[in-house]
């Protein structure tokens, strides 16, 4: 039996992927409210703010999408925790490099540069998470 394409698995899977899209914009306006209340509030530098941002929304993230996204039964699993900040960490890398070619190099308004890296990260991280932070199976 052959495995179904990339756009019939997102197709068959619609209601998993506005659930994570759901998630990944709970998990944004979270971040941005930490991040935001670290700088303004608390006067923490902008980047020791991001990157406690990026943990704190990636954590939020792994534990929504593990419940509400895949609903995975095991109530903890470190691996799968390891493996999904190494999935963010990794996207992080590769879109800051993204934005950084598309405004410095390519000349876009930073906010188009993101709205790019973005449309291109969220059916990415959709396919990683689901098959390598989670091991879920095709189908």
């Amino acid at each position: 039996m052959s495995r179904p394409s990339p756009a019939r698995s997102l197709l068959q899977n619609f209601g998993q992927v506005a659930r994570f899209c759901a998630v990944g914009l709970t998990c944004y306006l979270a971040s941005l409210a930490v991040f935001s209340g670290l700088c303004e509030l608390a006067h923490v530098p902008y980047l020791i703010s991001f990157v406690i941002t990026f943990f704190v929304g990636n954590l939020l993230g792994f534990w929504l999408n593990g419940r509400f996204t895949y609903t995975v039964k095991r109530s903890f699993d470190q691996g799968s925790l390891v493996r999904y900040m190494i999935v963010c960490a990794t996207t992080l890398a590769l879109g800051t490099l993204s934005m950084h070619w598309l405004v410095e190099t390519v000349g876009l308004w930073y906010v188009t540069a993101n709205v790019i890296v973005g449309v291109v990260n969220a059916p990415a991280s959709y396919v990683l998470h689901r098959t390598v932070s989670y091991r879920v199976s095709a189908g």
